[in-house]
């Protein structure tokens, strides 16, 4: 008898489609609420006493740059004397500013803005994405991406650009796995912020706009190549105005040399991946220093000549090194790096079924892509586009070094592709 009206209440609930929306904002809104107690315990610096955010204290390399936007000056950092105009990507800072001037500086608000929003767009997306899907398929969709503590945590962060990237790329998957009709203009628009959020997805930006144009049939499928190339030149643009120097590819922003340095030197092996590679950046400025350069590019360029010089002349080490890497995404079960050893990496146990997703989600797509003939389009696509997000996402990281923060999009993906992969089979 009670199974019987759990059943019927179920049956309700799926086809209920805003009260499915209700009840997921809930869920939304309590993990987050739950995530700023905590977080504000850890770090007490974020809030004042009137529990508003100091954004100007979240770190990694945005403080200055949102202190010049806050005093309304042409954002920068400094760096041994130099000015850096190039060193970050500009949308987080601009939106944090934005948020914080015009709607509200209450640290839990903020964050409660920004994940119900987000949270809405992918609710959306899912929804819609075929209108052939079932509310069904909607919940599963919606809790992977939200059910694993270790995921969650950086999901409903606002203090680094995952925080959002996450959100954009599960966003953009199911975008190119849809049937809107402005399909690629969508794509565009997205690939578009996430070229103005991190400067390592230029890859993921530049590689989809091409593939985009051989998967796809419609002349509207070189929108996203076209917002691609208008963002490029835009960035580049300011960089030129500010710095005098026209930015364009993987040297979009002038930290990027830097963030090599710290990687390809003889120590970085011995360390890697139990501490953060950012413990080698005191030296990396010291030297940095002694050359008494005169603007950020000068600094860049140095940083990565000396980078590739290491790399031709020491292949073993590299290959080493991305071993190490690979151990990250794939088996890796610790939190995160430390800095030193006043702190332990404990197990995160909450990350092991990532991995396990990832590993199974990168077998089924070598089998099924094995017998690719036999394939319908929608799941010829989902393998094509899945593969080929998780390779560009992924290069920049494997190249240089990787977090297990950094992993969460293409863990995330993997359930998702699992997920879809399964409904399709399914229907058959």
């Amino acid at each position: 008898m009670f199974s019987n009206e759990v059943t019927k209440k179920l049956k309700l609930l799926t086809k209920n489609t805003f009260l499915i929306y209700v009840l997921f904002l809930l869920f939304i809104s309590i993990q987050t609420i739950i995530y700023c107690t905590l977080i504000v315990k850890i770090n007490p610096d974020l809030i004042n006493y009137s529990r508003e955010y100091q954004i100007d204290r979240i770190g990694f390399n945005f403080n200055e740059i949102i202190t010049s936007l806050i005093n309304n000056q042409t954002p920068k950092t400094n760096y041994v004397g130099i000015d850096f105009y190039i060193s970050r990507m500009p949308a987080l800072p601009y939106f944090l500013v934005f948020v914080s001037k015009l709607i509200t500086k209450n640290f839990l608000l903020i964050h409660l803005l920004k994940n119900i929003f987000f949270g809405t767009l992918i609710f959306l997306t899912i929804k819609f994405f075929d209108k052939k899907n079932s509310n069904f398929l909607l919940i599963i969709c919606l809790v992977s991406i939200f059910y694993i503590p270790h995921n969650v945590v950086t999901i409903l962060s606002t203090n680094f650009e995952e925080g959002f990237l996450i959100y954009l790329i599960i966003i953009l998957f199911f975008i190119l796995n849809s049937k809107f009709k402005y399909k690629s203009f969508y794509a565009g628009l997205y690939i578009s912020i996430i070229f103005f959020l991190k400067a390592s997805m230029f890859y993921l930006c530049a590689g989809l706009s091409l593939i985009i144009i051989f998967t796809e049939k419609k002349i509207y499928r070189f929108i996203p190549l076209l917002f691609f190339i208008v963002s490029s030149i835009a960035w580049g643009a300011y960089s030129f105005n500010k710095t005098n120097r026209f930015v364009f590819g993987p040297s979009n922003t002038s930290l990027n040399g830097l963030t090599t340095q710290v990687v390809f030197h003889k120590e970085f092996n011995n360390y890697y991946p139990k501490y953060n590679p950012d413990i080698f950046s005191k030296k990396v400025w010291e030297d940095v220093n002694k050359k008494k350069f005169k603007n950020e590019w000068e600094v860049n360029d140095y940083a990565y000549s000396k980078s590739i010089e290491y790399i031709k002349n020491n292949p073993y080490d590299i290959l080493i090194g991305l071993a190490k890497k690979l151990y990250i995404l794939f088996l890796s079960p610790f939190k995160d790096t430390i800095q030193d050893d006043q702190f332990e990496n404990k197990i995160r146990y909450s990350n092991l079924p990532n991995k396990f997703i990832f590993i199974i989600s990168i077998i089924l797509l070598i089998k099924s892509s094995i017998n690719f003939k036999k394939l319908d389009n929608f799941k010829l696509l989902l393998n094509i586009y899945f593969a080929s997000i998780l390779a560009l996402y992924l290069f920049p990281y494997l190249s240089v070094y990787i977090f297990p923060r950094h992993c969460i999009p293409v863990y995330i993906l993997s359930h998702l592709y699992l997920i879809l992969s399964f409904a399709k089979l399914n229907k058959k």
